[in-house]
């Protein structure tokens, strides 16, 4: 749950000019942020089974595929499946020893705390910068998918 949310602003000389646009970007996050609340309830409120959720965002690699992509992908799910147990279990939402049910949030939130925390990065990054990369390419393209994927497992 969402307590509060906090923003520190640098600023130079230039603040008192740049003013309005900092107003009318504070005001779109405001007015977005029910829709947000609103989607993340919706989400929660969808139960799928993880192991048939993860073989669609992550699919296993072809029948010609090296033993190297077979473990990459295996470890990966494994990693995610770590993260919700983990995750679900502290919240008391989730049987550790039953992963069949999960709500499309808790899913989708490990599929992207993964890209975020876990993914491996070519170089040392900081937090805000894997935040970015996870915005990019191909975590973006799979952070897409795992959200679609839950609508259309359930609807």
């Amino acid at each position: 749950m969402v307590n509060g949310v906090s923003v520190r602003i640098r600023h130079s000389g230039n603040l008192r000019r740049e003013m309005n646009k900092l107003i009318d970007d504070i005001s779109r996050f405001v007015e977005g942020w029910d829709n947000i609340v609103a989607h993340v309830v919706a989400m929660e409120a969808m139960e799928l089974n993880l192991h048939d959720y993860l073989n669609i965002v992550y699919p296993k690699p072809d029948d010609g595929a090296t033993t190297r992509e077979i473990s990459i992908r295996d470890n990966i799910v494994k990693k995610i499946k770590q993260r919700v147990t983990l995750e679900g279990y502290r919240t008391g939402r989730v049987d550790p020893e039953d992963l069949t049910h999960v709500s499309g949030w808790l899913g989708y939130n490990g599929v992207q705390g993964h890209l975020l925390h876990d993914a491996s990065r070519a170089k040392n990054t900081t937090p805000f910068d894997r935040f970015l990369k996870m915005h990019t390419g191909a975590s973006l393209s799979r952070i897409n998918l795992a959200e679609r994927t839950v609508f259309d497992m359930v609807g």
